[in-house]
């Protein structure tokens, strides 16, 4: 019993570092509203799969999913953000959703875009996601 309670417990506080996590990068996000760019948050997908943790859409229809994690990125994660991107592009209707991973702790020294099976996602920290959204969107715009 104390085990299973000690386990609730980590589980507990995880959930609860998630949670403030994904309040700080809606923090971030929010204000590229004013930029003409759509943020929504916390997405549940209908596919029973969870939930999209933040969508957000460039005024020039440049999108991202993003995948927040308090801690360090592990490779399933990756995973996670690329099956959300794959699921959002249908549900908003987008040519190509771009998969970020938003990590907490350890993040690298400046965006970087990794391989993921046939994926390419974006890792970042919360200092940079912004200009992270921002140039990736120019890019795409600027390559289409």
């Amino acid at each position: 019993l104390l085990r299973d309670i000690r386990r609730l417990g980590n589980e507990a506080e995880n959930w609860l570092k998630g949670s403030e996590m994904e309040e700080v990068v809606a923090s971030i996000l929010d204000p590229l509203r004013s930029e003409g760019w759509m943020v929504v948050h916390n997405v549940l997908r209908d596919d029973g799969c969870g939930n999209v943790d933040h969508f957000v859409s460039s005024p020039s229809g440049v999108a991202f999913a993003i995948e927040t994690k308090s801690g360090r990125g592990r490779v399933a994660d990756r995973g996670q953000a690329t099956s959300c991107a794959i699921w959002a592009r249908t549900k908003f209707g987008s040519r190509f959703v771009n998969p970020v991973l938003c990590v907490g702790t350890d993040p690298p020294s400046e965006p970087e875009m990794v391989r993921h099976g046939k994926a390419e996602v974006w890792i970042t920290g919360t200092k940079d996601l912004g200009a992270c959204l921002r140039s990736a969107a120019s890019a795409r715009t600027r390559a289409a």
